[in-house]
């Protein structure tokens, strides 16, 4: 009896694991696909079992939440680049006109 209950424990870690695993899988293939192929290719999973309506919002939340996660790390690469851009396109004599900007709010 005990070997069942410690079988049957290792089964149910094994089964976390692997649902883990597809979780990822499947997060990073939703990442690597446009809007209209992840909304087709839920269409074609879910078109038989859900009403349009509830259809259209289970798509617009999947897209939110794929394009939530991996804009967080995409945007921050490119505000770095935009601010190092930023900086490499100023004109020379901008520090000049900040200094005289900050002495005239200083007296006042």
């Amino acid at each position: 009896m005990m070997k069942l209950v410690k079988l049957l424990f290792l089964l149910v870690i094994v089964a976390v694991i692997a649902a883990a695993v597809a979780a990822v899988v499947s997060r990073k293939k939703f990442e690597a696909m446009s809007d209209d192929e992840i909304r087709a290719f839920l269409h074609d999973k879910l078109a038989d079992k859900v009403a349009d309506e509830q259809l259209t919002s289970i798509q617009d939340a999947v897209i939110a939440g794929v394009r939530a996660r991996s804009g967080a790390d995409h945007h921050v690469g490119e505000s770095d680049e935009a601010a190092g851009d930023a900086t490499d396109d100023t004109p020379a004599g901008t520090d000049v006109v900040v200094e005289v900007t900050e002495k005239a709010a200083d007296e006042d």
